[in-house]
């Protein structure tokens, strides 16, 4: 019993290493978003049909808020790397 508890033990360790820890998953949550940000503008910029323009746009917008939902959420584990610059500004409305 007490061998059979170890071995548990072992590969319930062995299965949490394998795990990314959650700034890792945040990273890469981030690095994904980026490609798919890219791949949007790259929509929008060579798009020739102006539903899919404006389709893009609203992507765009959409995955930019996610991004900086993902840098705020960096920003507050206080995760420094290379991947967290600003590189899309969201646009800023005004009501007045």
């Amino acid at each position: 019993m007490d061998t059979a508890f170890k071995y548990f033990l072992a590969g319930m360790l062995k299965k949490n290493e394998d795990e990314p820890s959650r700034e890792e998953k945040l990273l890469e949550d981030i690095r994904a978003l980026k490609r798919e940000m890219d791949a949007a503008y790259q929509r929008f910029e060579y798009g020739d049909d102006e539903y899919l323009v404006e389709a893009a746009i609203y992507e765009l917008e959409a995955l930019k808020r996610r991004y900086h939902r993902l840098l705020k959420m960096a920003k507050e584990e206080n995760i420094e790397s290379s991947d967290l610059t600003v590189c899309y500004e969201p646009e800023r409305r005004y009501f007045g």
